[in-house]
């Protein structure tokens, strides 16, 4: 098992910190992955978070890429995804100085990497 899965499974594990001081840190974390899950995506994508964590500089996402409004996803347009699979977005990033800078992204994975 790799450093990084180990560090995204113990992540996982700590309680959701931040959102009561600066709301506005999920905001600015879900704005750096938005342009490259899209990029990755072939097409426009909003993001359904199903977990955020982040503590210390890290920050952990789990959740779904979904099609704007009125529009279906084509999976057909994607990097390496394969339409008939289950699909998750996992992303690892790391805040340097002010921004938050991606250290990971799988934008169809069919479980997440750190199992």
């Amino acid at each position: 098992m790799t450093l990084k899965r180990i560090f995204a499974g113990l992540l996982l594990l700590i309680p959701l910190h931040g959102f009561a001081a600066d709301p506005s840190e999920r905001t600015k974390i879900l704005d750096t992955i938005r342009p490259v899950a899209a990029h990755k995506a072939g097409q426009s994508v909003r993001i359904k978070v199903n977990r955020l964590n982040f503590d210390g500089g890290w920050a952990i996402l789990v959740g779904d890429l979904v099609a704007q409004p009125g529009k279906t996803m084509n999976w057909d347009l994607s990097e390496g995804c394969q339409s008939d699979l289950d699909r998750m977005l996992f992303v690892v990033l790391h805040k340097t100085s002010k921004r938050w800078e991606i250290k990971q992204i799988d934008i169809c994975a069919s479980e997440p990497p750190y199992w």
